[in-house]
């Protein structure tokens, strides 16, 4: 018998849901029923369903934006959500609500507050959303992945980002890392959609890194650009690389990599940090309020990893850093282990319990 309904809300990216099903695998096996509110569009549409919960999706877009219309619209556009939502929360009745960002926790958390329904929220970058400072305000527990993001809030707890229990249970670095001659197991991601700044410096470096025997590749480049890069290397003629458009089995790739060249969105620092990974973070430069940027220096000002700019992302700096890293492999390892001191692999557990914590009063 099911110990009562809880709304997570949490839509449009892998940043936003990934972290939210770890969350809920806690909460449906402490006897909780699930059930999901997102957007028509997002990343949800696939990934909830595929994981057994019930996702019930309302009309909501990104509000961001300087166009005249698109300010005229919003209030009509929130209105209209919120109805969908109160009548889904009327519906279903939750003992609480998760927040976990995207754009249908907006609408969602202002129905958790005029029902009454207790609100917990959860923000997984450096600096909060706009969603999450505005609901910050009336929400039951505020939890942040980072220390200092809700630097004035009262009451806010620091929990960590929740990550795959695959990739939080990874080998040590000691034992990961060959301290051997040979090449270093070089991990390059930009996202599921790929980022083309990426695969361009990288392609450029590797040639003469790869004939020289400083590293191999695995480079997971975004299903649009599959083909264009798998091209690439091949009329450079770079061997000892091997090209995915998507990744699925992230512990996998991290397990293999001595060193990761990726963004700094906050789901990707988190798996860093739980499965003890060195890596050079390129944060994308038109994130919303340059957030990747406080993620990877959270990371760089404690020595887990190293922060590039993508200004400065040339084929000299990858390949005199990689070959720094070839002859110096304790300095991966000390890396690696610094990114998992930092990690917080329980958090997922930690989430569930405060949820069910506020939803007990």
């Amino acid at each position: 018998m099911s110990k009562g309904n809880v709304m997570i809300m949490a839509g449009g990216t892998g940043g936003h849901v990934i972290p939210a099903l770890s969350v809920a695998t806690e909460l449906r096996e402490k006897g909780y029923k699930i059930h999901w509110l997102g957007s028509e569009h997002g990343i949800e549409n696939d990934l909830v369903p595929d994981a057994g919960y019930s996702l019930h999706r309302i009309q909501v877009t990104g509000l961001r934006g300087n166009g005249l219309v698109r300010k005229l619209k919003a209030p009509f556009a929130i209105a209209k959500a919120v109805v969908q939502a109160y009548k889904l929360f009327k519906d279903i009745k939750p003992v609480v609500a998760l927040g976990m960002g995207g754009f249908a926790s907006g609408p969602g958390g202002i129905v958790a507050r005029l029902r009454g329904v207790p609100l917990v929220l959860h923000e997984q970058n450096a600096i909060p959303g706009l969603t999450n400072k505005v609901l910050s305000k009336f929400s039951r527990q505020l939890l942040q992945a980072f220390d200092g993001t809700f630097p004035h809030s009262a009451g806010v707890k620091t929990v960590g980002n929740p990550v795959r229990s695959s990739i939080a249970n990874l080998p040590d670095a000691e034992d990961r890392i060959s301290q051997k001659d040979e090449p270093l197991n070089v991990l390059v991601v930009g996202g599921s959609l790929g980022a083309v700044a990426l695969n361009d410096a990288v392609i450029a470096a590797s040639e003469k890194l790869v004939a020289d025997g400083i590293i191999q590749l695995w480079h997971q480049v975004g299903k649009r650009n599959y083909e264009a890069v798998k091209n690439d290397y091949h009329e450079k003629g770079i061997k000892h690389v091997r090209v995915a458009a998507f990744i699925a089995d992230m512990a996998e790739a991290y397990q293999w990599a001595d060193i990761v060249i990726c963004r700094s969105g906050a789901l990707t620092v988190s798996e860093l940090m739980a499965g003890g990974v060195a890596s050079i973070l390129v944060p994308f430069p038109y994130a919303v309020d340059d957030h990747q940027t406080a993620n990877a220096r959270f990371l760089s000002e404690h020595n887990a990893a190293v922060l590039c700019p993508q200004a400065e992302l040339t084929t000299e700096f990858l390949q005199r850093q990689l070959t720094h890293f070839f002859s110096n492999k304790q300095e991966l390892i000390a890396m690696a282990n610094a990114a998992r001191e930092k990690a917080q692999p329980n958090a997922a557990k930690v989430v569930a319990s405060i949820c069910i914590e506020v939803a007990n009063g």
